[in-house]
């Protein structure tokens, strides 16, 4: 908002979501709060990353495939656990990124017809 400081304005939520939130949605969020912190570190408390799944188990950990990929570029998600993507968890954030189109369509349904863009 114009005007206000950064200290003053709430971040913007992007969730990130797949189906069981243990491999592609918790490596983008690695990633997108790697390239946050590096690219723009005066701005980046102004965005706030986390992820879910349409199908996932909550509480468990990442792969260990997605857990390696993610170290080989310095990022660690080893401590990442899932958590079930539900309307509550959709509805808080300013901006939801499927990993695919399916699960596009099941995330679309959290979110009532007269807010979707």
């Amino acid at each position: 908002m114009i005007g206000q400081s950064d200290g003053d304005r709430a971040p913007l939520r992007i969730l990130f979501v797949c189906f069981g939130n243990i491999c592609r949605s918790p490596m983008a969020e690695g990633l997108a709060r790697d390239l946050a912190t590096r690219q723009y570190p005066d701005n980046a408390s102004l965005l706030q990353f986390s992820s879910a799944g349409v199908g996932a188990q909550n509480g468990n950990p990442p792969t260990q495939e997605a857990v390696l990929a993610m170290a080989e570029r310095g990022i660690d998600i080893a401590s990442h656990r899932a958590r079930r993507a539900t309307p509550d968890v959709v509805g808080a954030c300013d901006l939801v990124l499927s990993c695919d189109m399916v699960i596009a369509d099941e995330t679309a349904m959290f979110v009532p017809i007269d807010t979707r863009s």
